[in-house]
């Protein structure tokens, strides 16, 4: 039995050679028994294939990201993002957020693919580069908020960003632009649809308003573990192949 698995639209992502990229995924998709889909989003792109198909969302290491909360930040407010800083990335928003919060300490974690002279150039802004996975949750430990703050475009709406979860799994709010996997985790994720909501979430969060329901996020991540992911994975490769 041979699957697709598919966890992201890559066809889309800069650089790629859009139709090469999309002439490839129909050749592989006509040559498989079957299609798993990190989201609904990505998923509708094969629903016209006939294929058995099967959405499977991103899991996440709540144990690992969990080694993050004991600390406490240290008398500062630390805003955090990690994760690929390129093209999703809507860097006119994040000047916005550094110039309103000038007490807060900016702090953006991952190798850089795009210009960021306008973000090293704020005094509260400070890059990193990107760390081992495992060295990760020791680095978060003085975080207070987590954000993810895309462009919301094709792109961004098309990817199921893994990070939403591992920011839940540090036991820390989130405020992120409104894209299909954010606005599915609405109920633990303040969800922001413009630049205004955005910017006033974030301010919340620094001025102490903003909710945060730490019980319902770590009951919600427990059940999202990669353990669990390979068990629905189990299940649907079954019930295609009932012999194995």
């Amino acid at each position: 039995m041979s699957i697709f698995y598919c966890p992201d639209n890559y066809a889309l992502w800069p650089g790629m050679n859009a139709q090469i990229v999309r002439q490839m995924e129909e050749e592989l998709t006509r040559r498989v028994d079957a299609i798993v889909a990190v989201s609904e989003q990505l998923a509708q792109r094969f629903k016209s294939s006939g294929k058995p198909l099967q959405v499977l969302t991103q899991g996440v290491n709540a144990a690992h990201f969990a080694r993050s909360m004991p600390a406490q930040n240290a008398g500062h407010f630390e805003i955090v993002y990690f994760g690929m800083i390129d093209q999703r990335l809507d860097v006119d928003l994040l000047v916005q957020l550094a110039k309103r919060l000038p007490q807060a300490r900016f702090r953006m974690i991952g190798p850089a693919l795009i210009d960021t002279r306008r973000l090293r150039s704020l005094p509260n802004m400070k890059l990193e580069p990107q760390m081992p996975f495992a060295d990760l949750p020791a680095a978060l430990v003085s975080a207070s908020l987590f954000i993810m703050p895309f462009v919301v475009n094709e792109l961004s709406k098309s990817c199921s960003p893994l990070k939403i979860k591992e920011y839940l799994a540090c036991g820390r709010p989130v405020v992120a632009m409104a894209v299909p996997e954010t606005e599915r985790l609405k109920a633990f994720v303040n969800v922001a649809f413009d630049h205004t909501s955005f910017v006033d979430a974030v301010v919340a969060a620094f001025e102490g308003r903003l909710p945060f329901d730490s019980q319902a996020v770590k009951e919600m991540i427990a059940r999202e573990g990669w353990a669990d992911k390979a068990q629905e994975f189990v299940k649907f490769v079954e019930s295609r192949c009932p012999a194995l």
